[in-house]
């Protein structure tokens, strides 16, 4: 909807909605593909490129307001996305990476918005994204060995 609206307000592509077009055509395309077996065979992989992808589309179309999505992308990387521990690892590691390199070729981190000012700039934005990394990894890694304890021990029951 909001590239609808972008596109009837601009009335050209810019940049930044031909990213939004191609990510909502990855996503649709996604939808329609989890419904194969090529997708359940190779879950793993694809859901890690679908999530670098999206990382990277978003990093490319980030204002002044982005910082607050990388934080819920973090967040969402390790405990929405059902990954093994060390592809969610590698997704937020790389995520954060290029974000943080698209903010400074940008201008982002010098930039006098609000969003930067409460951050206090990118270095210690990135200390802080730092801090939900670990703690989130933390979390994932605990849920991710809670879960397969439970797989473990529905396996020895049944078997008993």
């Amino acid at each position: 909807m909001y590239i609808a609206l972008e596109i009837e307000r601009n009335r050209e592509l810019s940049g930044a909605t031909k990213v939004r077009l191609v990510l909502l055509a990855l996503g649709i395309a996604l939808a329609i593909m989890s419904f194969s077996s090529l997708f359940k065979s190779y879950y793993t992989p694809v859901v890690m490129i679908a999530t670098l992808a999206g990382t990277i589309g978003t990093s490319l179309v980030i204002s002044d307001t982005g910082v607050f999505g990388q934080t819920l992308f973090q967040l969402g990387v390790f405990l929405v996305i059902r990954l093994p521990f060390l592809s969610q690892l590698v997704c937020s590691v790389v995520g954060l990476a290029v974000w943080v390199a698209v903010a400074s070729a940008s201008g982002l981190a010098t930039s006098s918005s609000t969003a930067n000012d409460d951050a206090g700039g990118i270095f210690e934005f990135v200390v802080y994204l730092a801090f939900v990394v670990a703690f989130s990894a933390l979390g994932a890694r605990n849920l991710h060995n809670a879960m397969y304890g439970d797989y473990t021990e529905q396996n020895r029951l049944r078997q008993e």
